[in-house]
């Protein structure tokens, strides 16, 4: 057996797949909402920015415990700014999300 089990192996690419999968649907929307939005805006008010941008932070990797933070911000024009942040706590072995009263009471 290597350094790395078959299990953390799985696991990691189970978190790395959640956070790809997010990834996507972000361009989706961008892609597909954000942009014929923009295009619609412009026909109507002339030229507004628009943008959109995905962050992430490893807030705390130890213990067997990963915990990820991540915003995404969006910017539709005429000062219209969203963010939203989400935060994910993984037990790296398992691969599972975590529920942080889970730690606080171990």
């Amino acid at each position: 057996m290597g350094l790395i089990s078959d299990k953390s192996i799985r696991s990691e690419k189970k978190i790395n797949g959640f956070y790809d999968s997010i990834v996507v649907k972000f361009i989706q929307y961008c892609e597909n909402f954000l942009y014929k939005q923009a295009v619609y805006q412009k026909d109507r008010d002339g030229f507004k920015p628009f943008g959109a941008v995905i962050t992430y932070e490893t807030a705390y990797n130890r213990q067997d415990y990963l915990c990820i933070y991540f915003d995404i911000s969006i910017y539709a024009g005429k000062g219209r700014r969203n963010t939203v942040r989400k935060t994910h706590i993984w037990a790296c072995k398992s691969g599972e999300l975590v529920n942080p009263e889970k730690i606080i009471n171990e």
